[in-house]
């Protein structure tokens, strides 16, 4: 009857029985239910408009730098993760690493200038990073903590990743940024008393961050180092410590965005300012870039120029150090060659010498063997002993004695095979023996 009903009002039942399709075993509803169309939400929202500098900030970083006996007080605004840490994923608490230097970097900052933390993440992993970095009381000491709520963003563009741009008109405008300023008194006596600042500004503050997009609005208060990304190699170990130079190099001159601005206009557009700016770091060319006022201050090219003359200068004197090392060595030798060392004493072999009757010397070896004449006995200094007792003159020669006693044993081995002689000869060594064995022969 309902689909008679439904037939007469004119109604598709076909059509009708299409739209719910029938369950699959096994599944639910839920499942069955036909997907939801994309939300406005999950579009991708509009970027905010990128903030340029205005006429008044580009005429004031464009005027000549000046440059000061003593320091000025800096606002110095920090980046968290590319610039401190690398956060490699979204857990929370955050987890990251740490750029190389990192500790002593934050407590250099927070002895010599005013700290502020400006993230473009949200104030969960802000707080997370913040709470691991400053421990004890450094973290009180930090003038603001801003996140992403700091960027005047919609809702759609505060869940979305886009763009985002740090205005530092921003940071001036804040009356709790500003109440940080330190009082003149407490600037100490290097201080003049013609320093009439007393709010930060475009020449104090100085911004940390490794996107020079970030900074499209004051450009020339950028100081932008590379981007960590977890890996620390041989060149990034010591981003921080010249981060630190440069800073106190900035701190030495009125207006920051006009030494900054003459630096990026020194090194390559596509370079990093941290990389490619070369600092004097020589005490003495520090001293008479201070005292250099008729002139005005050396730009960044003749600061690079300088370096370069004193690397000369220092590659000069090593060569000169090792062409003396040459020369003593060369001299060492020559002089170990005219005057050789003496030997050495080996146990067991005693060098001796003896004159013979034509007066040459002649070499002896004392005999070691148990049929060796012993040495020479100290009591009689003037002949040697034999083990029996006989004594022998001081020039004999045992050796020689040896060798004619053997000389002798060998004769009497073939002295059975040749024929007896005669006549005594007189040319015998042992003249009495031959003389003896032929009165027997003949007896």
């Amino acid at each position: 009857m309902a689909f008679q009903a439904a037939g007469s009002a004119g109604i598709n039942t076909r059509n009708m029985s299409s739209q719910v399709p029938s369950p699959r075993p096994g599944s639910s509803s839920r499942s069955r239910a036909s997907p939801r169309p994309r939300s406005k939400r999950f579009d991708s929202p509009t970027p905010p408009k990128r903030a340029m500098p205005t006429p008044a900030y580009l005429e004031q970083s464009s005027k000549p730098a000046k440059r000061n006996s003593w320091s000025q007080p800096l606002l110095v605004i920090l980046d968290l993760n590319g610039t401190l840490v690398h956060r490699p994923d979204r857990y929370m608490p955050p987890r990251f690493k740490r750029r190389a230097g990192l500790d002593i970097f934050i407590q250099t900052l927070m002895q010599k200038y005013k700290v502020m933390i400006w993230s473009s993440a949200r104030p969960p992993t802000v707080d997370g990073i913040c709470r691991q970095l400053f421990i004890n009381d450094s973290r009180t000491q930090i003038v603001a903590e801003w996140h992403r709520e700091h960027f005047n963003l919609t809702p759609q563009q505060y869940d979305a990743k886009i763009q985002v741009y740090k205005t530092l008109s921003t940071v001036w405008a804040d009356e709790k940024v500003q109440a940080s300023y330190p009082n003149p008194k407490d600037l100490g006596s290097s201080v003049p008393a013609t320093f009439q600042k007393t709010r930060w500004d475009q020449t104090n503050t100085i911004l940390i961050d490794d996107t020079r997009l970030k900074a499209s609005s004051e450009p020339s208060n950028l100081l932008e180092i590379p981007t960590f990304d977890g890996s620390s190699g041989a060149e990034d170990a010591a981003t921080l410590t010249k981060v630190l130079q440069m800073l106190e190099e900035l701190s030495l001159h009125d207006d920051v965005s006009q030494v900054l601005h003459k630096w990026y206009n020194s090194i390559p557009k596509t370079g990093n300012l941290c990389l490619d700016i070369k600092l004097q770091e020589d005490p003495e060319a520090q001293h008479q870039l201070q005292t250099q006022c008729y002139n005005g201050p050396l730009t960044p090219t003749e600061i690079a120029e300088a370096r370069k003359q004193r690397r000369k200068a220092r590659k000069r004197e090593k060569v000169a150090e090792k062409a003396r090392a040459r020369q003593i060595q060369k001299q060492e030798q020559r002089l170990a060659k005219q005057y050789p060392p003496p030997p050495t004493y080996t146990p067991g072999v005693v060098a001796s010498s003896t004159v013979d009757e034509t007066n040459t010397v002649t070499p002896r070896t004392d005999l070691s063997s148990s049929n060796s004449f012993p040495p020479h006995s100290p009591s009689s200094p003037s002949s040697d002993s034999t083990p029996g007792g006989t004594a022998i003159p001081t020039g004999y020669d045992v050796n020689d004695k040896v060798k004619r006693t053997l000389r002798v044993d060998g004769d009497a081995d073939d002295a059975s095979d040749r024929s007896p002689s005669p006549a005594a000869s007189t040319q015998s060594e042992n003249y009495l023996l031959d003389r003896l064995e032929e009165s027997l022969k003949t007896g």
